[in-house]
């Protein structure tokens, strides 16, 4: 019977633990570390502003909400008459988080003369905002003409960066989308809404973090991430200044990152954490990418310190695109790192928001053949997400060569005899095997090799090899068939153009690229199972041994 008991308990022991989940309490304060008339803490996820979760703080300013998942995560803690306040969290494991947090103020304008009112009454519309105009006493006030017995209102032009609940209020409400709303009630058909500064709550003092429970990664993970939306912050400041004082030029801005960028380096000497120094290379990333520098070896370095499993990415998954394509990896390198993200990152949005970036830079660069891989990607793995259904919705499927299935028309000179047009009909028949390439690319030399034997294999079975080469000049050409293979096959050049109409009809913008086409001109293979030993494989299937 013990052990019957036994065996029951530890049974129940796994279906708790399988199951459990990270659960976050604390409590949430105003400045004067008192609970507020009304305070939220919203769980979502960096790269996305829907809320995962909205709970209130009970009367008290205490909070109890859980993560559903592994991850990066936000909490933003809101309260009335005080600024939002975000702390990042890093869980990978399910553990008790207890965190309270003492609020700011607003950082407000130093005149009130633009103030204006949105709200119910226009549909918040902030275009047509209702202007209040100063009174002897100091406040600001308009009347709104309403058929409503209440209007819920939010004032424009009192604090940097947004609007703000009014200081006049009947009750307050919190709205997902626009924040605190502000309810008074009207009278004949009049709502007053009046404004008063010497109201606004003002405290100098920043806001306050304290983790209770969680340990010290959770900890040190959010004061990383603290450090990176002052300098943010820091900027976006002085930004604005720039704006208001230079003309509205972007360009002007002048903003000097030299302080964030020691502070980082001194970090990372120290911290041998490789989740918080991924933390800080993203730190380090984001002062890059607002001081707009191009350094490949950074940029390498990032992706040698951030692991494609990394859940760090979540803080911004478009900035993998964005280190990948201004690091000196090589292309292959690149699609590995690309390829590794999308199989082993364990957060689908890094894995959809990576691949949508690939998309539109494959179909800008017109390169059919990936554009569609990617797309089929999205849409069949992560059909779920914001991406694949912008995508989706907005894209149709690029249409390649393995769709079409017949050979694009083209015509070339031969290298070996300039009266000789090759073309696609020209080269019924046979099995033809079409490899773009170039006598400077080390990648395309190695596949040369491979045609050597493969048409000293099969020359006599109804089988030709077109090479068509993308090098910068003819002579890069001439000289290394004079001094290393004869390629004794068809031979044409095309030059390092983009725009050239072959490269284009069959979409070979990497090199070296190879396609297999029947003698009725329909493609059997193409890419990979081409080049280097694959070749022979490929061949056997269609030619025989």
């Amino acid at each position: 019977m013990r052990r019957i008991f036994l065996s029951l308990f530890f049974f129940c022991l796994l279906i708790v633990s399988g199951s459990a989940k990270t659960v976050v309490t604390g409590r949430v304060t105003g400045v004067d570390s008192k609970p507020m008339i009304m305070a939220n803490v919203v769980l979502r996820q960096p790269f996305d502003t829907t809320k995962v979760e909205v709970v209130k703080a009970d009367r008290d300013g205490r909070f109890r909400l859980t993560i559903p998942s592994n991850g990066v995560w936000m909490l933003v803690f809101k309260g009335v008459h005080h600024a939002d306040h975000i702390v990042a969290l890093y869980v990978s494991k399910p553990l008790p988080i207890e965190v309270n947090v003492k609020l700011t103020s607003y950082t407000y304008l130093n005149d009130f003369n633009g103030i204006k009112a949105i709200g119910t009454f226009n549909n918040w519309y902030f275009i047509t905002g209702v202007p209040l105009h100063k009174q002897s006493d100091g406040t600001y006030t308009a009347e709104i003409r309403t058929k409503e017995p209440y209007i819920a209102y939010r004032l424009m032009g009192v604090r940097e960066g947004g609007n703000i609940e009014g200081t006049q209020s009947a009750k307050y409400s919190y709205n997902r989308n626009l924040g605190y709303e502000s309810t008074i009630g009207a009278m004949n058909g009049i709502a007053r809404i009046v404004f008063d500064p010497k109201k606004l709550v003002r405290s100098d003092d920043p806001a306050k973090v304290e983790f209770v429970r969680g340990g010290d990664l959770v900890m040190r993970f959010n004061e990383i991430y603290t450090e990176r939306l002052d300098i943010e912050n820091a900027f976006r400041a002085a930004f604005r200044a720039n704006m208001r004082s230079r003309g509205r030029n972007p360009s002007d801005i002048k903003f000097d990152f030299s302080k964030a960028t020691s502070a980082i380096q001194k970090q990372l000497e120290s911290e041998k954490d490789p989740i918080l120094r991924s933390e800080l290379y993203m730190n380090y990333l984001s002062i890059y990418v607002m001081g707009q520098r191009i350094d490949p070896p950074f940029y390498t370095s990032v992706l040698k310190d951030i692991p494609p499993t990394s859940m760090v990415w979540s803080l911004d998954p478009n900035s993998i695109f964005f280190t990948l394509n201004h690091s000196n990896l090589s292309d292959e390198q690149k699609d590995d790192y690309v390829r590794r993200v999308v199989a082993e990152n364990p957060i689908r949005r890094v894995k959809s928001a990576l691949l949508f970036d690939e998309f539109l830079a494959s179909k800008s660069m017109e390169d059919k053949a990936k554009a569609a891989h990617y797309y089929d990607l999205l849409v069949e793995k992560f059909g779920d997400t914001p991406e694949a259904k912008l995508v989706s919705k907005t894209y149709t499927r690029p249409r390649t060569l393995a769709d079409r299935e017949s050979v694009p028309a083209f015509s070339v000179v031969s290298l070996d005899n300039s009266a000789r047009l090759i073309t696609d009909k020209s080269m019924r028949g046979k099995y033809g095997l079409i490899v773009f390439w170039a006598a400077e690319d080390p990648g395309s030399v190695e596949q040369v090799s491979y045609l050597q034997k493969a048409f000293a294999k099969y020359k006599n079975r109804k089988f030709e090899i077109l090479t068509l080469s993308v090098d910068s000049a003819y002579t890069d050409v001439v000289k290394f068939r004079e001094k290393k293979f004869k390629m004794p096959w068809l031979n044409g050049y095309l030059g390092r153009n983009r725009d050239d109409k072959v490269v284009k009809a069959f979409g070979a913008y990497q090199i070296p690229n190879a396609y297999l086409v029947n003698p009725n001109g329909i493609i059997v293979a193409r890419g990979k199972e081409l080049l280097g030993s694959e070749l022979e494989k490929t061949l056997k299937k269609y030619l025989g041994d």
